[in-house]
Formats: C-alpha cells, structure tokens, sequence
C-alpha cells in the first residue's frame, strides 16, 4: 500500500521538486539557526559577495562536524520525511479538494512531528538547542541529563510522528473517494 502511494505520488516531477526543496530548507533552517551569529557577523562584514555565498554553502560540512552521527541522521531523516509528508498532503488535497477535514488527523501528526523534530535538533555540546534553551529559561537545564539519550527523544518522536503522518495520508491516497 505505501509502495503504491509513493508511485502515485512521485510520478509527477512536482513532487520530487516539493520533497527534495522542503528537505533542503528545512535543513538551512537548522543549519543556519545553531550558527546564526556567526553568519550574522560574517554577512555584516566587507568582505565580496562570493565569498560570503562560499562560506553560507560550506556550512553544510559542518553538519559532520558538529553533531553526533545519531543527531546528524535524525535530523537529515525528518528533513526528508517532512518533505515527502508535504508531497503526500499536497497530492492528496489536489486530489480531494475537500481533504482538509478527512486530514486534520494528518495535519496535526505531521505539525507535531516537526515541532518534535525541531526539539530534537542540537549539537554535540549544547544537546538539543530549544530544549535546553526552554529550560535553562526556567533554571531546569539538568533536566534533559537525566533522559536515556539526553533530549534526543524528541527528535525519535519527530521521526516516529511523521512516520505515522505519512502512513495515514498513503492510506487516504490509497482508499477511493466516497463518504463514510
């Protein structure tokens, strides 16, 4: 059933181009976000334009360089995911043009799921950069310390939700189009 869908919904080059550019944003977002002064302080100076775009393009080695390999897949994994969930929502509303109500479900697992995975994201130092940044606000920054993974839960659960958000959507694509 999910093979199918995936047919259905990667047939048409629209779809690749909508996975592959939410992936690619979603992943600057994160990228850009853990080294935000840094960019700030090096767009700010008088340096040429190329090398400006040079050092914003080699930000993506960083991705190796400064987090773990489970952060790096977690966070590469709900890039993708979160682009093939638009894929799959996007070809299944073209197809209802009434799916926002037969999709709440599935709107609110693929939010949640992004909102998870966003609480997941966060370097080999710090852990989880809006997590700790939430608690360090509120004096409770330890508290990620005693989690079995140290706060990389949440990007699991991020995985986990869009995962179920994608399974539910290929299921919709999938069922005909009659009321219940």
């Amino acid at each position: 059933m999910l093979l199918s869908a995936f047919f259905t919904v990667y047939r048409k080059p629209c779809s690749w181009f909508i996975t592959i550019s939410t992936a690619w944003i979603f992943l600057t977002t994160v990228l850009w976000y853990q080294n935000w002064s840094l960019i700030v302080y090096i767009m700010g100076g008088a340096s040429q334009w190329w090398l400006k775009v040079s050092f914003l393009l080699s930000m993506y080695s960083s991705l190796q360089s400064s987090i773990t390999f489970t952060n790096m897949l977690t966070t590469v994994s709900i890039s993708v995911l979160l682009g093939v969930q638009l894929s799959f929502v996007i070809t299944y509303i073209r197809r209802a043009q009434t799916g926002w109500q037969v999709l709440h479900r599935a709107h609110a697992a693929s939010v949640a799921g992004m909102v998870a995975g966003l609480f997941g994201v966060g370097c080999a130092a710090c852990g989880s950069v809006i997590v700790s940044g939430l608690l360090s606000f509120i004096g409770a920054n330890g508290l990620l310390l005693l989690l079995p993974w140290h706060g990389q839960e949440f990007g699991l659960l991020g995985i986990g939700l869009l995962l179920w958000s994608i399974y539910f959507v290929a299921r919709k694509l999938q069922s005909p189009l009659v009321c219940k």
